[in-house]
């Protein structure tokens, strides 16, 4: 993970705390305006459980990242 200095984008000071928050909180919209870009996840889909399934919702099971950045 990268810091960046604070930036004004619509008059918000944005900084890397601010997209952090914005991708915690689920607003990839905000996210991706705050970066510039879309936002993107990559990494290797593990087998969970699959309880997602078996009510009518699969979900991709990434693997945990070994090395916290927070």
């Amino acid at each position: 993970m990268e810091q960046i200095p604070e930036q004004d984008i619509n008059d918000v000071a944005v900084s890397s705390t601010r997209i952090r928050l914005a991708l915690i909180t689920g607003d990839i919209k905000t996210a991706n305006l705050y970066l510039g870009y879309p936002f993107e996840l990559t990494g290797t889909v593990i087998r969970g459980d699959q309880i997602g399934r078996t009510i009518g919702f699969p979900t991709a099971q990434p693997a945990r990242c070994t090395n916290n950045t927070n």
